[in-house]
Protein backbone atom coordinates (compact mmCIF):
# COMPACT_ATOMS: atom_id res chain seq x y z
CA UNK A 1 0.00 0.00 0.00
CA UNK A 2 2.77 2.45 1.14
CA UNK A 3 4.25 1.61 -2.90
CA UNK A 4 1.04 2.65 -4.38
CA UNK A 5 1.34 6.03 -2.42
CA UNK A 6 4.72 6.35 -3.84
CA UNK A 7 4.28 5.36 -7.06
CA UNK A 8 1.09 7.92 -7.23
CA UNK A 9 3.44 10.99 -5.66
CA UNK A 10 6.11 9.84 -8.02
CA UNK A 11 3.76 9.63 -11.56
CA UNK A 12 2.79 13.59 -10.13
CA UNK A 13 6.31 14.63 -10.08
CA UNK A 14 7.25 13.37 -13.44
CA UNK A 15 4.17 14.60 -15.04
CA UNK A 16 4.99 18.31 -13.53
CA UNK A 17 7.99 18.07 -14.45
CA UNK A 18 7.25 17.00 -18.34
CA UNK A 19 4.72 19.35 -18.35
CA UNK A 20 7.01 22.45 -17.16
CA UNK A 21 9.95 21.31 -19.34
CA UNK A 22 7.53 21.36 -22.17
CA UNK A 23 6.35 24.50 -21.86
CA UNK A 24 10.02 25.81 -21.69
CA UNK A 25 9.71 28.13 -18.98
CA UNK A 26 13.11 28.82 -16.35
CA UNK A 27 11.42 26.90 -13.78
CA UNK A 28 11.54 23.39 -15.87
CA UNK A 29 15.19 23.27 -13.87
CA UNK A 30 13.65 23.27 -10.29
CA UNK A 31 10.98 20.93 -11.37
CA UNK A 32 13.25 18.51 -12.73
CA UNK A 33 14.88 18.72 -9.51
CA UNK A 34 11.82 17.91 -8.01
CA UNK A 35 11.12 14.76 -10.30
CA UNK A 36 14.42 13.84 -9.14
CA UNK A 37 13.94 13.78 -5.37
CA UNK A 38 10.03 12.10 -6.29
CA UNK A 39 12.39 9.50 -7.98
CA UNK A 40 14.75 8.77 -4.70
CA UNK A 41 11.67 8.82 -2.53
CA UNK A 42 9.96 6.29 -4.90
CA UNK A 43 13.29 4.02 -5.00
CA UNK A 44 13.41 4.40 -1.39
CA UNK A 45 9.32 3.50 -0.54
CA UNK A 46 9.37 0.60 -2.76
CA UNK A 47 13.06 -0.81 -1.92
Amino acid sequence: MRSVGALGALALFVVAGLWTARAGEAGSLWNDLAASVAVAWGVAFVA
